[in-house]
Formats: C-alpha cells, structure tokens, sequence
C-alpha cells in the first residue's frame, strides 16, 4: 500500500537529490502533476469501461499508462530519454503546442473548443501553467514508480489519498515566501456540516484554492445520494474558480478522486469576468466577500454588482473602521463582519439573509405603501416623496417600510436588528447605524438635523411621518 508507507517521505527523499527543485512549493507542485496523469489515466479506465467509443484528449503515447509503466520485462523509460520525453513532447502537447521534426508534425497539441467536454477540456486547462522542475532523469524515473504504485481503484488507496492531500496542503503552509494559506479541513468540515446542504443545491466557491470546502460539501451530500439521478444532482452541484495554477491542479485532481467526473472548476481570473456576461443560471443566493482582494476592491466589485443583482451581499474584512464598515454598506452590502470572526455568527448571519430574501419572496404582492408624504413602490424599491423619486438600496427600503407601516413607534437598534436581519445583533449595531444614516441622507432636508427619522436617547428610532423639529 504506496500511500500508507510513507508516500510523502519517499518522494520528498528522493527529490531532495535533484538539482532542479528549489525548495518545497516546487517540490509540491512537481509531484501533484504527476498525481493528476496518474489519477487521469485510472479514471479514462471507467470511462473506457462505460462510454461506447471513449477516446482520450491525450495521444496514445502521452497516456500514463504508455510511458510511465513498466513493461512485462521490467523496462521503462529514464534518464535523459524520460527528462528529453517530459520537456519536449508530453508538456508541450498536453498545453496545446504541435511537436514537430522540421515541417512534420509529430504530435499535435491537445486541441479544446467549446464543445469539448469539460472532463477532457481540464487536461489542457491543467498543465496551461504547471512545470517540470526536475533535471535528472533517473530520479524523475524514480519518483514516477513510487507514484504508480498507486492503485485507485482499490477503495482503501484511493480513500488514503485523502490524507496525503491533507499533508500535502499542511506543507504548502510551510513552504516559506511561496507558501499559501489554505482553510484547515475542520473548518470546511465544519461550515458545510452547519449549512445542510440538500440535493438540488448547488454552491459556487470564486476563489476555490485546492477545493477544500467544496471537498467538505460534496461529503454532506454525498450521504443522501441512494442513486443515479441523485449521484447527478451531486455532480451538478459545484461550482469553483481558481486563478492559481498549482491550487487548480491540485482541486481537480481531488475532484476527480471523489468521482465528479465533469468537475467545473475553471483556472481562471473570476474578478476579471464581465459581471454583465453573467445569467440568471449563474446566480445565486447570497455572496460572502473580502473588501481586500487581488486586481480589485470588494467594494467596487459590490457595487457593480448591486447595478443587476439583489441577493445579500456580506462583507467579512479585517478592517474595522468605522469609516471601511460605512463605505461597504454605502454601496449595497447588506452585512459586515470583522475578522477574525466566530463560524457560527457568520453561518448564522448567512442563513439569516437567505431567510429574509425568502421571506420577501413569500409575501403578497402591494401596490405600495402610504404615509403622509411618503410612497413606498415595492417593485422599484424607490420612495416617493413630495414629488420625487429615491431610489433606496435594499435594506434601506425593509427600514423604511417597517418605520412606515408602524409610525411613531419606537424601536431600539437591537429591535431593529432582529426584524431587519432575522437575527440577533450580538452588540454589533454599527450595521443598523449605517443604515439609518444613509436612509437619512436620502429622505431628510437635513441629515445632520433630521425632522422624520429620529432618535431619542434611551427609547430608540422612531418615524415621524409629518415632520418634527424637536424631539
């Protein structure tokens, strides 16, 4: 059994002697494009097995099982034939360059269209941007026979992999300036054990790293799944995008380990995709981003976001001014969370805002709602008032309705929180604060002074449809 007797160690051992790897990142990254050849070429197996007339993206002498095997004889290929195979013909073909002797072609490169199949297509979109470090070939031959000594279709090999992707992710956090930082598995565990997903769901992760929580999701579900059609609606239910070449790599590879034959998970930049090109089918039910992110500001990206979409936005961010926390609602977040946060708090602020979009779903339609000089339209969230139309974000609005549909009733922050929100506000009513203050600036002739929207000290809110001067 290769990955309980020290599978790790004996590649690490081994690449230690090689000039051409610089430290553990490459090293990683060296042998989890081996993994995936060997992971790819155990499930062509299946396919092969099942489909009528399955043909490999791969020409027949890149597959694994063509050039890495031992033959009968116990012959493979090494040294500087297996280091001149590597670099200039399996790289080259499997990231869609022709190999060529003079005018003729050798081998063609891997072509993929958009009507390639996204199992074949995540060959080329793999090894886009993965390397081979190594320089001797003899050691390059040895770490390929340890690998291979995998078999993945025995259950117990294949469930240990699980481990190894767990020491594999626990070096990556070690490896120095090239480290990254990945969500400890008892995190992810936990997230998706509190959410309860259900069959027919389906979670999208825009920055999926190497696929840890869509690993933990994919295991809640996985204990419903009784047959085939419930096994698809399985399949159907992830979505990720992952920007870095080695944390893609090593996702699909995972996911391909758990039997998502089609994986879609895309290697990819997902900030630099035109929100505009995005459909109803790409939507979902909340969104759970940082203001700090790469090539963009969570801000802008929530704001132009909020130009065609209503579903609740939550900022998580380390940054805790109160200035940050104003800006993000200001320009449509409907949450903010400091870091570091407890899990619980931020499952319960999810679901709390999954609740009130149902909640919102479920009620009867309204012409609108009247008050004095004030005219709620529920369908364009605007306010009409004195002749003029505000257009209100969408807390802005559930604020306002409930102040115009209760008049001159008071209610403290915390109240408002918890109808507002669904949930407690546990302290934290800068949310509500912030609010209340953009309300103001869009309603009152003054906000420093408001006449409507007030607040007296030591009983709370209180909506003064006709205007008051003085508390």
């Amino acid at each position: 059994m290769a990955m309980q007797s020290g599978f790790i160690k004996r590649i690490r051992d081994i690449m230690r002697m090689d000039a051409g790897i610089n430290g553990d990142a490459q090293r990683i990254e060296q042998m989890v494009w081996m993994l995936f050849l060997k992971v790819y070429d155990a499930k062509e197996d299946d396919w092969e097995l099942n489909e009528d007339a399955y043909e490999s993206i791969i020409p027949e002498d890149l597959r694994w099982r063509n050039w890495a095997k031992t033959d009968s004889n116990g012959h493979a290929m090494t040294g500087d034939k297996l280091l001149n195979f590597v670099n200039n013909i399996l790289f080259p073909v499997l990231k869609g360059n022709d190999v060529k002797d003079g005018d003729a072609v050798l081998y063609e490169g891997i072509k993929v269209t958009p009507d390639t199949p996204i199992k074949k297509a995540i060959v080329k979109s793999t090894f886009e941007d993965a390397n081979n470090y190594m320089k001797d070939g003899v050691y390059l031959r040895q770490v390929i026979d340890v690998i291979d000594e995998i078999e993945f279709d025995d259950v117990k090999e294949s469930h240990a992999f699980g481990f190894v992707y767990e020491e594999i992710l626990r070096e990556l956090q070690s490896a120095g300036s090239s480290g990254e930082f990945y969500t400890p598995r008892a995190v992810t565990e936990f997230m998706a054990l509190m959410i309860k997903p259900q069959l027919g769901e389906k979670m999208a992760d825009f920055a999926c790293g190497t696929g840890g929580f869509i690993t933990s999701w994919l295991g809640q579900l996985s204990k419903q799944v009784m047959d085939t059609t419930a096994q698809k609606q399985l399949d159907d239910s992830i979505y990720g995008i992952e920007k870095k070449p080695f944390p893609y790599l090593l996702c699909v590879t995972n996911m391909l380990l758990h039997d998502i034959e089609v994986p879609n998970i895309y290697h990819m930049n997902s900030l630099k995709h035109n929100l505009l090109d995005y459909t109803d089918d790409d939507k979902f039910d909340v969104i759970l981003m940082d203001i700090l992110l790469p090539d963009t500001n969570g801000m802008e990206l929530c704001q132009r976001l909020r130009s065609w979409y209503h579903c609740p936005i939550i900022f998580t961010s380390c940054l805790d001014d109160t200035d940050t926390v104003v800006r993000a609602l200001e320009l449509g977040g409907d949450d903010f969370l400091t870091k570091p946060y407890n899990h619980k708090v931020l499952l319960a602020r999810i679901m709390a805002n999954i609740r009130r979009i149902q909640m919102d779903a479920a009620e009867p339609s309204v012409s609108g709602y009247h008050c004095a000089a004030f005219t709620l339209d529920p369908n364009s969230h605007c306010v009409e008032k004195d002749g003029r139309s505000i257009h209100l974000a969408d807390m802005e609005y559930r604020i306002l309705t409930l102040f115009i549909r209760r008049p001159n009733t008071f209610f403290t922050a915390n109240e408002l929180y918890r109808k507002i929100w669904g949930k407690e506000s546990l302290g934290d009513v800068r949310t509500v604060q912030v609010h209340i203050h953009n309300l103001r600036s869009k309603i009152e002739p003054d906000p420093a002074k408001p006449i409507y929207l007030k607040n007296v000290w030591g009983k709370g809110y209180i909506f003064r449809p006709e205007g008051e001067t003085e508390a």
